[in-house]
């Protein structure tokens, strides 16, 4: 965002396009590894992007590469370089244009990060084995010690229980923390951060550029 800010001015139509699809693609990750395909909340993007450019979203197959794909198509708008283009403007729009293309790649990266997370749970051969171990152990337990634990048996196979069964289910809660129950991530606080501070770095652009031109 600063660098596109900072070093887009000469396009400012290009410039305010890679900002808002920069804004909706946190919005386009949530809803794509909450699995929602067709679902995309206009009022959490509402004043970055239009209601058609939304619905585009929404219809896309994977809407994170849709978004990545009209940031990088702003971008490369901006940084075009023709046969005009003066020598020393179109190696500095080159080299502009590389380190924004990582920057890109590295949102790209971090979305197939997260597609792991949630694409890869733990093999069912592995969680059978486990519960039925804790199963078997949990139902032994009043016979191996009943004898020595008289009564105290039943408070201690209680406790013992709720123990190795909550350490399963909260393991089973977490393994994908991207839904909307109390456990999982606060995605929509993340989406909300993210805006503010991308509103921050506009206003704070605009300031500079007010001072430029004040001092010119």
């Amino acid at each position: 965002m600063s660098a596109i800010l900072e070093h887009c001015n000469h396009d400012l139509e290009s410039r305010d396009l890679a900002i808002s699809w920069i804004a909706a693609y946190p919005v386009a990750l949530k809803e794509h590894m909450r699995g929602n395909r067709g679902h995309f909340d206009f009022e959490e993007i509402v004043g970055f992007l239009s209601m058609d450019q939304v619905k585009c979203i929404a219809s896309a197959k994977n809407p994170c590469l849709h978004v990545a794909t009209e940031i990088r198509h702003a971008l490369k708008k901006a940084f075009t370089v023709s046969a005009d283009t003066p020598t020393a403007l179109s190696i500095l729009y080159c080299s502009e244009m590389r380190l924004m293309e990582k920057s890109l790649d590295s949102l790209v990266d971090n979305m197939g990060g997260l597609e792991r997370v949630r694409l890869t749970p733990l093999p069912i051969t592995f969680v059978s084995h486990l519960r039925t171990l804790i199963m078997m152990y949990l139902m032994s337990l009043p016979y191996l010690y009943g004898h020595t634990w008289g009564w105290g048996t039943i408070p201690t196979v209680f406790l013992t229980s709720y123990a190795l069964l909550g350490i399963d289910g909260a393991a089973s809660e977490c393994e994908c923390p991207f839904k909307q129950r109390p456990n999982h991530l606060d995605m929509e606080g993340y989406i909300l951060t993210l805006q503010q501070n991308i509103t921050q770095l506009i206003n704070h652009n605009q300031d500079l550029q007010q001072r430029q031109t004040c001092r010119g």
